[in-house]
């Protein structure tokens, strides 16, 4: 870069004085998570610069005079805040600057208690109180977003979120040994809203369930895994819970305590010589027997591996299988292990198609629906990305 020139003919010598960077934080105040993407800005006189914090919530703005700062932050969904006289450069280290509203939400979990004879909503007559819950766990869900905080309720079962920024929050609650319940209408927080909002949630004690497996002989099947969670027919082991399996006389016994009774779900899983069926009983809370009839089955595996013959762990495999005349309609997913292997134990038979994705290269293959080899193994190559 070419000196500048004086009047004189001399050149002028630019000096520039000291300068001092700002380090900092920015979390939100409801569980004290860090923000990223919040925007941060300094000022003082003339002198205005920004940064955006990363995805530790963490920011650095370089190239300030020394001098007293105004730090604002702010993000979406959140109060900003501002924190006056920040000192650059700074004896105390980072600065932290916490978001959030000064909204509050106090979550009451206690035991469900029937309504009286003829109680009806309508009539404004609360339901009964029931029994405090403690040690239950509390959540509150932003919606249109995946923030979410947690509390466990005290011995009056009761849990308080403090520091809440706008939007809409939904209320659940979970206790092993109670079914998971939910706090009615969502708590909308905007400008207006009072400083406090209170949600009671009622949750069901589980009742024990008895099971029964056979195959469609009707000889009892042993050693069946028994899975709870999830709705549609549909199962995905990393999203279900392993709650037993049959004893010899293909029976177990367990509890619908990790799910909404309406939405009650059990998928068996036989080891082999049969299919995976789901039930879905009309009430989770009567403890009434529940009976299933396998269909016949056999186990499907294989191996991915891309075009150079290298194993691809973490693969979704998706299994369908259809079959109109026992009315056969499901969906299993499995997931390669380190060595590109999967396999699914219990496929009934019918009409089958596997899809493979893995980092958006994905395959398909399909079965004869009279193909009753025991495993069947299929073997996909997907092409490697290019570097």
């Amino acid at each position: 870069m070419a000196d500048s020139v004086s009047p004189g003919g001399e050149p002028a010598v630019l000096r520039l004085g000291p300068s001092a960077a700002l380090e900092g934080r920015v979390v939100n105040l409801a569980g004290m998570a860090p923000v990223e993407g919040a925007t941060v800005v300094v000022r003082s006189g003339s002198v205005e610069k920004g940064a955006v914090t990363g995805g530790n919530g963490l920011f650095r703005i370089e190239d300030l005079p020394p001098g007293t700062y105004s730090v604002t932050a702010g993000a979406a969904g959140l109060a900003p805040a501002t924190r006056p006289g920040v000192e650059v450069p700074s004896e105390e280290g980072p600065v932290e600057l916490g978001l959030g509203g000064g909204w509050a939400i106090r979550v009451l979990v206690m035991k469900w208690e029937p309504p009286p004879p003829g109680w009806r909503r309508s009539s404004g007559v609360p339901l009964p109180q029931g029994a405090p819950i403690e040690g239950a766990r509390v959540v509150l869900f932003r919606a249109v977003s995946d923030a979410y905080v947690t509390a466990i309720t005290g011995a009056d079962g009761s849990a308080r979120f403090e520091g809440l920024g706008e939007g809409i929050w939904r209320v659940g609650a979970v206790k092993e040994g109670y079914c998971v319940g939910s706090g009615g209408r969502d708590v909308r927080l905007r400008t207006g809203s009072p400083p406090e909002e209170t949600r009671e949630v009622r949750l069901l004690p589980a009742v024990a369930t008895p099971l029964r497996v056979m195959d469609e002989s009707g000889a009892p099947l042993a050693g069946a895994r028994i899975y709870t969670g999830g709705r549609d027919e549909e199962f995905d082991e990393k999203a279900s819970r392993l709650v037993g399996r049959t004893d010899a006389e293909g029976r177990a016994t367990f509890t619908f305590d990790d799910g909404i009774p309406s939405k009650a779900v059990v998928w068996i899983v036989p080891e082999s010589g049969a299919g995976a069926v789901m039930v879905e009983p009309e009430d989770a809370q009567s403890g009434e027997e529940l009976k299933a009839v396998a269909p016949p089955g056999r186990a499907v595996q294989g191996t991915v591996r891309d075009s150079g013959g290298k194993p691809l762990a973490g693969a979704e495999v998706y299994l369908t299988v259809i079959d109109d005349e026992r009315e056969i309609d499901i969906g299993l997913y499995a997931y390669t292990d380190a060595s590109g292997a999967f396999r699914f134990p219990a496929v009934p038979f019918g009409e089958t198609a596997l899809e493979v994705d893995i980092g958006g290269e994905w395959d398909t293959a399909e079965f004869e629906a009279d193909d009753r080899r025991s495993p069947l193994v299929q073997e996909f190559t997907l092409e490697a990305e290019e570097e």
